[in-house]
């Protein structure tokens, strides 16, 4: 086109060096004349017509069409305009409608005019969500909880980076695996049908019966709230004295003298569980979290003290408290599961003492426990050590005469120890 457009102005050029030459010889050729002129006429016309009606050319940087993700920036890369070979690409006027939020297919106009011309290409956009929803289930993906006991939900959040929160779409499914385990499934697809799936296996822990592990006439002597540096001392003297092992569910410790009992506790061959760092309801059961620290805490202080890595807890109120209701429902079904899941193994009792209740004499105490124990089962007798608790400690060696001339043996509870769980009801 460009040659073309050369040799056009060439002729008109020869055209015009003609014409004056024989305008100057004075030649008679007046007809040469007119038919060179109608020529360059016809020339320039076609030259400048060409000029200024001719399109100019876009031409789109990158491809013509584009797949992006939603809630992505998107910026366009521009064109290039050219006309006659000249670069006008600051002459484009761009018209950008692209919604990176919005799931669709979106236009941008490349519009260029050029004199009385103009040309105008389009690319498309096509918005899309291919991301998968992000589900996250709370509490353990491995799931532990006690033979008659039932699954409890703790939880799952399902956020997408398109449709936001969509929890309540999750679609939870029960699978069995074995007389042992279940799965509970978990499936979240969301408006582009992009699917995430994640499970948890529960496995069932069988509660050991009587007739299995013949434990029947032990007697489990438990001790909770101390240590106490007026009563606990002499409770393990006694305990010493006629050879009798128990457990102590102890509570946080400050100080050197009871820094020293948790030491005695575990030299002279009882057990030292964990009741908690602190025994405040409102505190401990405000949510899982904080009873979970509540217990980790005070296992880390024990095993400063003394290098055992107890496993086994008492919830204060046991298991079957409702107080904890007050202030998180149904936190006792998610921390017994959770308890169990997490390498721990608590016990409650089948014999109380109730001296810490309304009993308020030895002789009360006494007779709670010698009326309560049983040769046809496991005995696991709640008592306490916290100050001033004489009650217990005045009655302690009767009590264990008692059991000895009935034939009851003794033993401090460890990981082999048959469970004795309440019914949970919060």
């Amino acid at each position: 086109m460009e040659t073309l457009n050369v040799l056009k102005i060439v002729v008109i050029i020869v055209s015009i060096i003609l014409a004056i030459i024989i305008i100057k010889k004075k030649q008679k050729v007046k007809v040469f004349l007119s038919i060179l002129t109608i020529i360059d006429i016809i020339i320039l016309f076609e030259l400048c017509c060409g000029t200024i009606f001719e399109k100019p050319e876009i031409i789109l940087k990158g491809e013509e069409n584009l797949t992006i993700e939603v809630n992505t920036e998107y910026n366009d890369l521009g064109a290039i305009a050219k006309h006659h070979n000249r670069d006008i690409s600051n002459k484009i006027i761009i018209e950008n409608n692209v919604n990176s939020k919005v799931i669709g297919t979106y236009e941008v106009n490349f519009e260029v005019k050029v004199f009385f011309t103009e040309i105008s290409k389009k690319r498309f956009i096509k918005v899309v969500d291919t991301t998968k929803p992000s589900l996250e289930l709370k509490g353990n993906r491995d799931v532990k909880i006690y033979e008659g006991t039932e699954f409890v939900e703790d939880g799952y959040v399902a956020i997408d980076n398109y449709d936001g929160d969509i929890t309540d779409k999750v679609i939870v499914e029960k699978e069995p695996i074995s007389d042992t385990q279940f799965k509970m499934n978990y499936k979240i697809s969301d408006s582009s049908n992009n699917e995430e799936v994640l499970y948890r296996v529960v496995e069932i822990i069988p509660i050991e019966k009587p007739e299995d592990i013949n434990k029947n006439g032990v007697i489990y002597f438990t001790f909770d709230d101390g240590p106490s540096v007026d009563i606990t001392p002499h409770i393990l003297d006694i305990l010493k004295e006629e050879d009798v092992k128990a457990t102590f569910f102890v509570i946080n410790f400050e100080g050197p003298e009871k820094e020293d009992l948790i030491r005695r506790i575990v030299s002279e061959g009882h057990t030292i569980a964990i009741h908690g760092y602190s025994h405040e309801y409102k505190t401990i059961y405000a949510n899982d979290e904080a009873f979970m620290n509540n217990v980790k805490s005070l296992e880390e202080k024990i095993f400063g003290i003394t290098g055992v890595d107890t496993k086994i807890i008492r919830f204060p109120g046991g298991s079957s408290n409702t107080v904890s209701k007050k202030y998180s429902e149904k936190i006792m079904s998610r921390l017994t599961q959770r308890v169990i899941s997490e390498g721990y193994k608590y016990y409650d009792w089948n014999v109380t003492s109730g001296d810490s209740g309304d009993v308020k004499t030895s002789k009360a105490v006494y007779k709670n426990v010698t009326n309560r124990i049983s040769k046809n089962r496991p005995n696991i007798v709640l008592m306490h050590d916290f100050s001033g608790n004489n009650k217990t400690l005045d009655c302690l060696r009767d009590i264990i005469h008692y059991a000895k001339e009935n034939e009851y043996t003794f033993e401090p509870i460890n990981e082999n120890t048959p469970v004795v769980i309440h019914k949970v009801n919060n």
